[in-house]
């Protein structure tokens, strides 16, 4: 008689464990599940950050060249973009730790470094050693365009010393160059 409760007992038991067992398992399964959504939220996140960034830049970049259209100047800034398809121009904004009212700004070309890409692809890209920008030194303040310069094959953008970045590019004719990014301008070191 007692026989039959432990019995009963110990499968009770064993049938409770497997539950536990089963539990622990589908636990961990979605734990690694909620891991990995949790990453690609975080991805998102990043994505979606990246690209208010691109489009504060780009809103920035479009009222620099309204601004230049409306002044009447600097019309071969216009005849250089336009050489740029469609859908190609990025635009990119760099703050000049020396002035923090002052800004570099550039349109580039994207650009591409494989030349088995798609026909689509290179429709709105060019080869590195072609790609044009066009760099501008902007006071954020007053809104006021201090300099520009318009180059090809862009290389870099470093800082030289802890306040100073330089340019490393290339000139329309293919002369390469360096610049340094102060308040004032470019400087063109030699």
């Amino acid at each position: 008689m007692k026989r039959v409760p432990i019995a009963l007992l110990l499968a009770i038991t064993a049938i409770v464990s497997a539950f536990f067992a089963r539990s622990y398992r589908e636990n961990l399964t979605l734990k690694s599940e909620v891991s990995e959504l949790a990453k690609t939220v975080e991805s998102y996140k990043c994505l979606v950050e990246s690209r208010d960034v691109n489009l504060a830049h780009s809103r920035f970049g479009t009222s620099v060249l309204c601004r230049l259209a409306l002044s009447g100047t600097d019309n071969d800034v216009f005849t250089f973009l336009d050489m740029t398809p469609a859908g190609s121009l990025n635009c990119k904004m760099i703050d000049v730790a020396e002035s923090p009212e002052i800004k570099l700004l550039w349109y580039t070309q994207k650009r591409e470094y494989e030349e088995d890409e798609p026909i689509s692809m290179k429709k709105t890209k060019a080869f590195l050693r072609e790609s044009k920008s066009v760099l501008f030194v902007v006071d954020f303040t007053s809104f006021e365009i201090v300099d520009h310069v318009m180059i090809k094959n862009f290389l870099s953008v470093s800082g030289a010393h802890p306040y100073q970045l330089q340019v490393s590019c290339n000139l329309p004719n293919g002369t390469p160059v360096k610049y340094k990014v102060l308040a004032t301008g470019f400087e063109r070191i030699e």
